[in-house]
């Protein structure tokens, strides 16, 4: 499948009622303002670029590119297993990969890049789930979003910032996590972030696991404020950053989508 979607659905890409099922080759483009706060956003946007519904088995999704959209990626409740490879998305304004079914998965060799919350994995119902999440050769960079506070969380709002051009911002997390939702095994991976949370330093840990040659480039006036686990090193060198991601998009072949709107 082979195709590219500009339009204002909110789940312009759906899979549905099927078994083992693939896809690869999709550009999802966001036509919203990128200037627009999260919660406008997720009150009129509130969608994956391509939702999982009904399947069983497993799903392959490579060489996706996916801008400025509330949620990327929702594998849902039936699968045995999912993969992400090769995907390219930028402003994600909410969840990168909405994982909240619990469905064990693997990210492999991604540039997540400007976005708000890399993966989310917190079942609304509280549930227990005994699962691992393999994010591997992978690039992710959080940023600091429009952001108009929380309804009925003040205490937020510390943590906003005003920018030069008198828009408010502030950035998600990397994990957004609960105690039931398994385990991580990262591998290879470069990360970026450069300011506390807009949920603050608690929500900024990372969940248990495994971590292997995982180097954080953390930016942020005061050191990284929470504890980090044994296999992640930090540095403040953006350029760490910067080098990856030019290495990653020479490494793609010509028929990547995100190639496209690079070049633009």
């Amino acid at each position: 499948m082979t195709r590219e979607l500009l339009n204002e659905q909110i789940y312009p890409l759906q899979l549905r009622d099927s078994r083992d099922v693939s896809l690869s080759g999709v550009s999802v483009i966001g036509l919203q303002s990128p200037d627009l706060p999260w919660r406008v956003v997720k009150e009129m946007w509130d969608g994956d670029a391509l939702l999982v519904k009904h399947c069983e088995g497993t799903v392959t999704v490579q060489d996706v590119f996916f801008r400025n959209i509330e949620d990327g990626f929702g594998p849902g409740e039936g699968l045995d297993h999912w993969t992400l490879e090769r995907a390219w998305m930028e402003e994600i304004r909410d969840d990168v990969i909405e994982n909240d079914d619990l469905v064990p998965g693997q990210i492999l060799n991604c540039l997540i890049d400007g976005c708000f919350v890399f993966l989310s994995q917190r079942a609304p119902d509280g549930r227990v789930a005994e699962l691992t999440t393999v994010v591997r050769d992978s690039l992710i960079r959080i940023t600091a979003q429009p952001h108009d506070g929380a309804e009925g969380k003040p205490w937020r709002d510390r943590f906003i910032v005003t920018g030069e051009d008198g828009i408010e911002r502030a950035p998600g997390m990397f994990f957004k996590w609960a105690d039931s939702s398994g385990r991580v095994e990262m591998k290879n991976c470069i990360l970026h972030m450069g300011a506390v949370s807009i949920n603050g330093p608690d929500d900024m840990r990372f969940p248990p696991g495994v971590y292997k040659n995982v180097t954080l480039v953390w930016t942020g006036k005061e050191p990284y404020p929470v504890p980090l686990p044994a296999g992640v090193t930090v540095t403040s060198d953006e350029e760490v950053w910067h080098m990856a991601r030019r290495e990653w998009i020479n490494r793609l072949a010509d028929s990547h989508p995100g190639l496209r709107f690079a070049l633009e």
